[in-house]
């Protein structure tokens, strides 16, 4: 136990001058009625480095920013040319808009928003919403994306008695891709 405890101090002081972030990952686990926020860097040659990890009661934008404030400190360069991955959760969406304004890069979770569609679907159609949106959001252009969104709606829409969100799959479209002309 007392390795581990530091270890982990360990790796909550280390900087991160040396690293040059792409993108970075945040998201907040839940447990015990916690919220364990997680940030995991990617550097432009696919290298991954976990950046921190933070814990607090909920996932609000004052733990986002002290979470941002604290890599800034620890020598992470963070600029609006960082494409910043997240649940969506509004504590840390709030807390980059704060920082970045229009200049933010941002693209929601593809996994996160298979498992938000999964919420409306029996167990039996959950693989083939995931086939038919991952099918989506890998075209290359908006229509071609669109078209393959309406059919998962559409198909959605069978499966079940009650309609599926209103543009719940075409969210994806602004939230998971960055499309080409």
């Amino acid at each position: 136990m007392f390795a581990t405890a530091s270890q982990f101090k360990a790796f909550q002081e280390r900087g991160h001058k040396d690293f040059i972030a792409w993108a970075i990952f945040l998201d907040t686990i839940h447990r015990g009625g916690r919220a364990f926020i997680v940030a995991l860097g990617i550097d432009q040659n696919g290298e991954k480095r976990a950046l921190r990890f933070w814990e607090g009661a909920t996932e609000n934008s004052e733990i986002c920013k002290a979470l941002l404030d604290e890599l800034d400190a620890k020598g992470l360069a963070l600029s609006a040319d960082i494409i910043f991955v997240t649940d969506d959760g509004s504590g840390i969406i709030k807390s980059l808009k704060s920082r970045f304004g229009g200049k933010l890069l941002h693209q929601r979770c593809s996994i996160h928003k298979v498992r938000n569609l999964e919420k409306y679907l029996p167990k039996k159609y959950h693989k083939e919403a995931a086939r038919r949106f991952r099918e989506a959001i890998d075209c290359n252009h908006y229509a071609d994306a669109k078209r393959a969104l309406d059919e998962l709606e559409s198909w959605g829409n069978q499966c079940i008695s009650s309609n599926l969100p209103s543009g719940s799959q075409r969210g994806a479209l602004d939230d998971t891709q960055a499309w080409g002309s």
